[in-house]
């Protein structure tokens, strides 16, 4: 293991190196070139979502080429800062077309990734995001498909969990103002909540400076930040719900444990936050989550620790696996160094997305001609510092 760790981060180190320089880079294998586009943010405000995907794509990559690559290619991951703006995705999505890019592995998020989507469609090129669940997202074409869960079927199996554990319950919901795809996924939620009889309340969570404790709250506050005075605005009494679902990413389920920090509501993410204590007993509904006991998630894990000196999340997984799916796809569809330029290459690529069967970190994943995974959400709930399903659950409390 320590051997093949060590032939993972060179491999890394390596493919690092060619991005910055020649994508193609150097290589002793013989093996032709195969690209992978990847597209993300890796600067600026959302630059830690985007680096962790680029990070799993490296690894998935590396692992591929340490046992002879695909199909006579060794793959090259070319990855290039969308700063998770529409117009600049476009930018480098054209440079990536003009060095040899053959299939596409992005975006994180909606504004980039439909704009990405529009461009991939236009040119019938294999697309595959990882990570972006707006519905919209994939556009109408037929060549952009989605390895998450779109925010239909997740604010679907939210609402159901909830429903089926505490029907009736009424649930406070929030929501980032201004931004589409935690605006959809809460409007999900809230249409299924009301098929199932439960109270749902929307709530907006207003951009605010972090940490704030409650106590700094008040009707007209003006904090003192490094930008100067900003102000806040007062935080909502939680004491009349039953449940609180966050319909937020890592950063804003973040901010939102700094405002509460002694909540004691019961809370329902689908968004695990890095290196923040999540309340005991919350429920969290993701496609990896940190300390998965199955033999893959703990390899994954391992390896990507070895490599990065950090922990994976979700994103990193989502990429890793994204990764393996391309190269499955490039399997079933035949495509070999010889046959790599003719014309109906993308084709093929395209149709057999809808053929193969890829045992992902979290479990199977498939997709149907919509673009869609067939793999279902991962539902645990969190308890003393690891992962539950609830029938580990209810076998813990009932010996």
């Amino acid at each position: 293991m320590k051997k093949l760790l060590t032939m993972l981060l060179l491999s890394v180190f390596l493919l690092s190196a060619c991005s910055a320089g020649n994508p193609l880079g150097v290589d002793s294998s013989g093996l032709e070139p195969f690209v992978i586009g990847g597209i993300a943010p890796l600067t600026e405000d959302f630059s830690a979502y985007g680096i962790s995907a680029k990070n799993g794509a490296q690894l998935a990559v590396s692992e591929i080429n340490a046992t002879g690559g695909v199909n006579g290619f060794r793959l090259v991951l070319n990855f290039q800062d969308s700063k998770a703006d529409g117009e600049r995705a476009l930018t480098v999505y054209e440079k990536l077309k003009n060095n040899e890019m053959s299939v596409l592995l992005g975006g994180i998020f909606s504004r980039e990734t439909e704009a990405l989507a529009a461009a991939a469609s236009r040119d019938g090129l294999l697309m595959l995001t990882p990570s972006s669940g707006k519905k919209s997202a994939l556009g109408d074409g037929g060549t952009v498909f989605r390895l998450c869960t779109d925010n239909l079927r997740l604010g679907s199996t939210a609402a159901n969990t909830v429903a089926d554990r505490n029907p009736g319950a009424s649930v406070g919901v929030f929501y980032l103002e201004g931004d589409e795809e935690s605006e959809e996924l809460a409007q999900t939620f809230e249409d299924a909540c009301a098929l199932r009889e439960l109270s749902a309340t929307p709530i907006p969570l207003p951009p605010q400076p972090a940490p704030v404790t409650k106590e700094k709250l008040s009707t007209d506050t003006n904090l003192s930040t490094d930008e100067g005075e900003e102000t806040v605005s007062p935080l909502p009494d939680l004491g009349e719900y039953d449940l609180i679902f966050l319909a937020l990413s890592p950063k804003e389920t973040r901010t939102f444990l700094q405002l509460y920090p002694e909540i004691t509501t019961p809370l329902m993410i689908c968004s695990v936050p890095d290196k923040t204590d999540l309340p005991d007993g919350t429920v969290v509904i993701s496609s990896y989550l940190p300390g998965d006991t199955s033999v893959l998630a703990q390899n994954f894990a391992q390896a990507y620790k070895e490599a990065f000196r950090t922990e994976p999340d979700r994103y990193a997984a989502d990429a890793y696996d994204s990764v393996y799916a391309l190269a499955e796809a490039i399997r079933r569809a035949g495509i070999t160094p010889s046959n790599l330029g003719e014309r109906d290459t993308k084709g093929k690529l395209i149709d057999a997305m809808t053929r193969i069967d890829v045992q992902g970190i979290a479990g199977a994943i498939a997709w149907t001609t919509d673009g869609e995974t067939t793999r279902p959400p991962v539902v645990k709930i969190y308890r003393e510092g690891t992962y539950r399903t609830f029938e580990e659950e209810e076998n813990r409390e009932n010996p």
